[in-house]
């Protein structure tokens, strides 16, 4: 199937807005004529249509009847039929498009339409989401209303093994979180080149059937944020008992050094370098252990390695530790990144750091950037409610516009005046007091933290205070369904990470909503922009009442990697009074700060972008597979 009304694709196009306004009201038209069709019949239709379209190119009247068939599906099996600005949305993406579409505005719903369009192809859909939750949850929601349609939709999550996922590929529409859609490419590949290098040459079979069209959930989050890692296939080594005393002596070494004289840093690319006299220090501490590989180059790698865990990794914000050992904390999600790991000794770093046996290093199988990956569909859509921002890099990098989806009902979220501090003390106090006024006035409260530490703490000065709450973050995540559903019952109040921010839907009450509506107070501004408001769009969502109000202090971890002298000198001037509370002059220091960490982020995803591009044209010059080279 070729793209569908590409021409839709010009975002300030007043005839494309134009020509999507008078789609939608054919296909409303067209959904209307369906009410009166039976089950089998609509069944029948849509087989129909799927005969058609492999039959035909694509057209206009191909979105029509394919939506309209969608749309009465929905509203027999969940009693949601779409709404016009879905229905928009659906037209959009269905033109290869990415769609903003504000938060509560109905987008595992919307994604049913552009996937049963480009479904009628057969040749497999991927709808992606941010993880196996939200990827189960919108699968489970998909498939009973596509049953009726005669499609099959699959799912994919970490549990399910890798050798029965090709049932799951072979459906009609397949459901998964990028980083399984990813890993499986790069497993198919492994699997091939294995194959073709046996002498008997044994067939494989590839669980992917291939990428034809994806439509990417929270775009931003999965296209964007989470571009900065490539996906990597590694596997794991042996770690030798002369290797494990070099990290532990690297370790020592580390944690004797001064951190005045010894050493420098650079807290934006979070690395610390070790000065002459460092070095010299280093050198001195003794023989070095009975490693082979242990030169006084790599030792001095593998210490600032160690100094990098000890001084600027955190735990509960950084990493974790459980019982599967030390978990890397996505800082775009809040959730623990599964089986991902810090490469170039910094996992065994980590995992001293956090008084944890050091595990093997591993080395690269297979790799692939996020970029080059979904570049590498055929189609690509997608939908988000923070797209705006950064529709330059989507055009860019993906080939996407972005079209703004306008919402239903006009939004009447009430916004406070930020309220600053100097320390972080005493906006958690204000932050307390502020939950008790808004659970005495009969209010639902989501309180925002940046990291699992933060959530932490802040929920031990509630517990002082006597104020009942729940706190969901990476360490709760199996309580998250039950606590998301609880959240908007009058006078709840729950503490969250960015888990909150993306895919959930806080289901507020009658009462909560007579009473102002869920309050949603954001405690620290994040990384990005983009975070912030998806935090913020937990409330007002549908054109429900709903207000928020930033809490933020100078201890916040946005002005971690923010050097400024001026800075510097302000702080202390306004810490020497700690309880105070800052005048509105001061945010400006904030958004600055903000400011700087997504530039930084967005060259980072440059970088490695152009190392991508560099490293594919070395390999093909050499005739080698540029996924399957390692970068060691």
């Amino acid at each position: 199937m070729r793209p569908v009304i590409s021409s839709l694709r010009r975002v300030g196009d007043a005839r494309a807005r134009f020509r999507r306004t008078a789609l939608v009201e054919r296909v409303l038209e067209a959904s209307q004529r369906l009410q009166d069709v039976s089950t089998p019949e609509l069944r029948q239709t849509a087989k129909a249509l799927c005969w058609q379209a492999r039959a035909a190119a694509p057209s206009e009247r191909l979105v029509v009847d394919g939506f309209a068939l969608v749309r009465e599906a929905a509203r027999r099996v969940h009693g949601q039929a779409h709404y016009p600005t879905q229905l928009a949305a659906g037209i959009a993406m269905a033109s290869g498009a990415l769609a903003e579409m504000q938060t509560g505005e109905g987008k595992t719903l919307t994604a049913l339409l552009p996937s049963f369009l480009h479904a009628l192809a057969g040749q497999g859909v991927h709808v992606v989401t941010a993880n196996d939750y939200l990827a189960q949850r919108d699968a489970d929601f998909a498939r009973s209303a596509f049953a009726v349609l005669g499609l099959r939709v699959g799912c994919i999550t970490g549990a399910l093994p890798y050798e029965r996922r090709g049932d799951e590929y072979s459906c009609d529409v397949t459901y998964g979180s990028a980083r399984e859609f990813g890993f499986d490419f790069l497993r198919d590949r492994l699997e091939q080149d294995a194959g073709n290098t046996t002498e008997t040459r044994k067939p494989c079979r590839q669980q992917q059937r291939g990428r034809y069209f994806a439509l990417v959930d929270e775009a931003d989050s999965v296209l964007i944020d989470d571009a900065r890692t490539p996906l990597i296939v590694a596997v794991a080594g042996e770690l030798t008992p002369e290797e494990t005393e070099f990290y532990k002596w690297c370790h020592r070494a580390a944690s004797s050094l001064d951190a005045k004289r010894e050493m420098t840093f650079d807290f934006a690319k979070r690395t610390i370098r070790l000065t002459e006299c460092g070095a010299r220090r280093v050198a001195s501490l003794g023989p070095l252990p009975a490693w082979e590989d242990a030169s006084l180059e790599r030792t001095y790698r593998q210490v600032e390695q160690s100094l990098a865990a000890q001084h600027l990794y955190c735990r509960d914000r950084d990493y974790v530790v459980d019982a599967e050992g030390v978990g890397m904390v996505d800082p775009s999600s809040g959730r623990v990144a599964a089986g991902r790991k810090w490469r170039d000794g910094l996992q065994q770093a980590v995992e001293l750091t956090a008084q944890i046996e050091p595990t093997a290093p591993t080395t690269i199988a297979a790799r692939v950037t996020v970029q080059n990956f979904f570049r590498g569909y055929a189609f690509l859509a997608g939908m988000t409610g923070t797209a705006l921002s950064c529709s330059g890099e989507f055009r860019k990098v993906y080939r996407l516009p972005v079209i703004a989806i306008p919402t239903r009902k006009p939004c009447v979220r009430a916004g406070s005046a930020p309220r600053l501090f100097a320390s972080r003390d005493a906006k958690f106090a204000a932050v307390a007091a502020e939950i008790v006024a808004r659970m005495h006035a009969g209010q639902a409260v989501l309180v925002g933290t940046p990291s699992v530490e933060a959530s932490e703490l802040l929920s031990g000065v509630l517990t002082n205070r006597g104020i009942a709450h729940a706190v969901l973050n990476c360490l709760r995540h199996e309580q998250e369904a039950n606590i998301v559903a609880d959240a908007g019952q009058p006078g709840r109040v729950t503490i969250a990470t960015n888990m909150a921010g993306r895919g959930t839907d806080i289901v507020v009450s009658e009462q909560v909503l007579a009473a102002g509506g869920l309050h949603v107070i954001v405690t620290e501004m994040h990384a990005s922009s983009r975070i912030d408001r998806q935090l913020v769009g937990r409330t007002a969502r549908q054109g429900a009442r709903g207000s928020f109000q930033y809490f933020l202090s100078l201890d916040d971890e946005v002005f971690a990697a923010f050097e400024h002298r001026a800075f510097g000198r302000a702080k202390r001037e306004a810490q020497r009074s700690p309880d105070d509370e800052l005048p509105p002059r001061w945010l400006h220091w904030f958004a600055r700060a903000q400011r700087r960490s997504e530039r930084f982020h967005r060259a980072e995803r440059g970088e490695l972008l152009r190392q991508e591009r560099q490293r594919q044209k070395t390999c093909r010059d050499s005739g080698l597979d540029p996924l399957l080279e390692s970068v060691e």
